[in-house]
């Protein structure tokens, strides 16, 4: 019985935990560091730059300024059927003469015109507009919503391509020094095996072991510097700067 408890309580504590992780949000102001924040951590500090100079980044700000632009302009679209007018009768209610003619003669008929106001107003409202507008400003709110969402998978995004290209470009950077620390150590015994060979101490088959090995690490010395300009231009196409610029090696 006691055991029975015991397991009813992990999992009431395992449901528990889990809808805290649950609800737990992303703070998506900390993906990315505001621009006037420091930091000695230089992973944070390329992301916080290739922010600030990528410009597919601010594209996706002027996408939620637009978005917002829309918003408002659906609140008050029900205004475009909106109109007032004023009228000014000039004459009212003046008299206007008739002349009848009959068996005795022409007779003069003074009749007065409809009296009108002087001044007039009018408004026209289109009721459909009233009605849609409701839809009209849901629309805009979800695409606003819609244009934040990819602001902020941009900024995740952002953040993991440059610790990607930044670690690769460390680890290109470590691999030229590994071969280039190999091939002062290779020239070194080649020079040895050519003195030995041309002193006849050696036989041909070893000094040509001793060249095709400086030749293959030379190969290898050349791939890696041609692999670290790679990969330093793929983290400068998001930085917009020089690496070097932003920190030193």
């Amino acid at each position: 019985m006691n055991m029975r408890y015991l397991l009813i309580f992990t999992l009431l504590f395992a449901l528990i935990g889990k809808q805290e992780v649950l609800a737990q949000k992303v703070n998506w102001d900390h993906i990315i560091l505001p621009p006037d924040s420091l930091t000695d951590n230089v992973e944070e500090k390329l992301v916080q730059i290739a922010w600030a100079n990528f410009p597919q980044n601010q594209s996706k700000y002027a996408d939620i300024a637009i978005s917002k632009s829309k918003l408002q302009y659906a609140k008050f679209s029900f205004l475009e059927n909106f109109g007032a007018g004023v009228q000014i009768n000039s004459q009212a209610g003046q008299p206007a003469t008739n002349s009848i003619g009959g068996p005795g003669g022409t007779i003069q008929q003074v009749t007065t015109t409809t009296s009108l106001p002087r001044f007039g107003f009018g408004i026209q409202f289109g009721i459909g507009q009233v009605l849609t507008t409701p839809f009209k400003v849901k629309t805009a709110k979800e695409e606003l919503r819609k244009a934040e969402h990819e602001l902020n998978l941009q900024k995740m995004l952002v953040r993991k391509e440059v610790i990607t290209r930044y670690n690769t470009y460390k680890a290109a950077y470590e691999v030229l020094r590994h071969y280039a620390g190999i091939i002062e150590e290779v020239k070194t015994s080649h020079s040895v095996a050519v003195k030995n060979f041309e002193n006849g101490t050696i036989a041909l088959d070893v000094y040509q072991q001793s060249l095709g090995l400086l030749n293959q690490n030379e190969e290898r010395l050349i791939a890696a510097k041609y692999n670290l300009k790679i990969t330093k231009a793929n983290l400068e196409e998001l930085l917009g700067a020089k690496l070097e610029e932003i920190i030193q090696q």
